[in-house]
């Protein structure tokens, strides 16, 4: 943190894993700092989100999801980058 008095406590939505092994946990408490937006976990919090995600299925409940896809070529056209960069980027 920078130092700067004032630190909140926000509650996020974070996301771990991908693909089928995704695990999304809402109301996650992080500590942030409305100077430099630097935020933090406790330890607590940590400890909590290891838990849930060794036991996602006694805490986690199946929802679907809307997915949206990167579109590399869009923004490289955006950025007025070459299609190579394009082809480039989907490759790695």
């Amino acid at each position: 943190m920078c130092g700067t008095p004032g630190v909140r406590l926000r509650h996020v939505t974070r996301s771990y894993g991908r693909g089928p092994t995704l695990l999304v946990v809402e109301n996650v408490p992080v500590w942030v700092c409305p100077h430099c937006g630097e935020s933090y976990l406790t330890a607590d919090t940590l400890g909590a989100l290891d838990r849930i995600k060794a036991h996602r299925r006694k805490f986690a409940v199946p929802k679907r999801v809307a997915v949206a896809r990167f579109a590399r070529r869009r923004l490289a056209e955006q950025r007025g980058l070459t299609r190579e960069w394009s082809r480039r980027a989907r490759r790695s």
